[in-house]
């Protein structure tokens, strides 16, 4: 009987002694929309934190024996009323995982798939964002008028004999927004799309500020591949997508995105019109052996994030 207690009272020890050590206190996460900071007490995680326009977002983990944790109603949450700011439920199991060269935060589903992604940034939102558009800007475009579009880092020249000169991107409600402003002082916003990026002039309000009008198509602007392009998002590779960063993509534009991965690696699709689109790239090459291609964690990964973010356009 002595021995039961004992060993009870050990069990309710270690139990209590859960700790959330494996999370830092005081480090930053984001899902390229809105930065947290950590806070560790025993054995939760607590984090809050905002977008770059406010604050008043918060969620919780708990620390579980096996390493892992569990989202969990926040203690400033009372009434339990507060929807998580991630897409994932209480209850679902969060992953602390070191990905390719990023340290993230898995949330995933009751079937184990993952659903969201918070990765571990040094705290600058702001360059997170502008990191992440610069990136998907990159590059030289063919414009439908006939001349040649250019983007390299902050600078960017519209015609094929222009110099380049540097370009800066609006911000709505302090956020960095995909709506630039060229040197000349004109205001443009792209989209992005399977080819390239469709480009289309843009105006403010002058009464307000955050007010920004799309307007007019200027045309599109068909992204120009070298002998060593692989794929429209080759960034699917080698960087972590996040729902934030996948946010002004439309369903079909996902779709292809989370294909194009498979595609790199000669996936054969039975789908007509994803077997179509591919079979058009000169860099696919088909290798009908579906059970032989081993995608990377990182790819792994960004197919379950772009999978979600498609699944909640539905919403």
């Amino acid at each position: 009987m002595r021995r039961t207690l004992l060993l009870s009272f050990f069990a309710i020890l270690c139990c209590s002694l859960v700790s959330a050590a494996g999370i830092k206190n005081k480090s930053y996460w984001t899902d390229s929309e809105v930065l947290y900071i950590a806070t560790v007490k025993g054995n939760l995680v607590l984090m809050e934190g905002g977008t770059c326009h406010e604050g008043g977002y918060q969620l919780a983990l708990r620390a579980n024996k096996d390493h892992s944790y569990t989202l969990v109603q926040h203690p400033d949450d009372v009434d339990g009323l507060n929807t998580p700011p991630v897409n994932a439920n209480p209850g679902s199991k969060v992953l602390l995982k070191k990905v390719g060269k990023f340290e993230c935060l898995v949330f995933h589903n009751a079937n184990g798939q993952p659903t969201d992604v918070l990765k571990s940034v040094d705290g600058n939102l702001e360059k997170e964002i502008l990191d992440a558009m610069y990136a998907d800007l990159e590059g030289s475009y063919n414009h439908s008028g006939g001349e040649l579009y250019t983007f390299k880092g902050n600078k960017c020249a519209f015609g094929t004999d222009a110099p380049l000169q540097p370009f800066t991107f609006i911000k709505q409600y302090e956020t960095p927004v995909n709506t630039f402003r060229t040197a000349d002082g004109k205001l443009y916003t792209f989209l992005p799309s399977i080819q390239g990026i469709d480009l289309f002039s843009a105006t403010i309000n002058p009464q307000d500020e955050d007010d920004i009008q799309q307007g007019e198509s200027l045309g599109q602007l068909e992204k120009l591949m070298n002998e060593d392009s692989n794929g429209r998002w080759p960034c699917t590779a080698t960087e972590m997508m996040t729902t934030g960063r996948l946010g002004y993509y439309n369903k079909h534009l996902l779709r292809v995105m989370r294909n194009e991965i498979y595609a790199r690696h000669g996936w054969h699709f039975e789908d007509p019109n994803l077997n179509e689109h591919f079979t058009n790239q000169w860099w696919y090459k088909d290798r009908n052996n579906n059970s032989s291609i081993q995608l990377s964690e990182l790819e792994k990964l960004n197919v379950a994030i772009i999978k979600a973010m498609e699944d909640r356009k539905d919403e």
